[in-house]
């Protein structure tokens, strides 16, 4: 055998063993001809569904949207400056007037709602008293009546 026919037998040994591509190509080109048939192109339907709600999405409700909140974003932008401006005369009225005791609120809070408890408490014991002296009432003229049957069966 001459060194040219070993080399080609070598190569072709080589070529069997390591060099898949034309069976790949082979069997991908069979399963995408297989899918295509079983699937009826699904999948193009589904992208192209996909493809026409982003479309909507991108034309339709995007430009909606950033409007919507564009509007909502002044109309905040206003009320913020109507508050500020509020906040500011507010702040202007109070310095102007010097109280000489400034308590923290705090504390006017909790007296407030020390006076109320206390006339509350005031209210509930004199109700209570009523109660009580009604109950003594009904109970000495109930006494006297069955002390005044019981005299009368004898």
């Amino acid at each position: 055998m001459s060194s040219e026919q070993v080399f080609k037998a070598v190569l072709a040994i080589h070529a069997r063993l390591f060099d898949h591509r034309a069976a790949i190509r082979g069997e991908v080109n069979h399963l995408i001809k297989e899918l295509e048939t079983k699937r009826n192109d699904r999948e193009l339907m589904l992208l192209n569904k996909c493809n026409e709600k982003f479309r909507h999405i991108q034309v339709q409700l995007h430009p909606e949207c950033t409007q919507y909140l564009d509007n909502q974003i002044d109309i905040s932008i206003g009320k913020i400056n109507q508050l500020t401006q509020n906040a500011k005369e507010i702040v202007n009225r109070n310095s102007g007037e010097e109280s000489p005791q400034v308590r923290p609120r705090s504390e006017s809070v909790a007296d407030e709602f020390a006076a109320e408890w206390d006339e509350f408490m005031r209210e509930m014991s004199e109700k209570c008293q009523k109660i009580d002296n009604e109950y003594n009432e009904n109970m000495k003229a109930l006494w006297q009546t069955y002390r005044n049957e019981s005299t009368n069966e004898n």
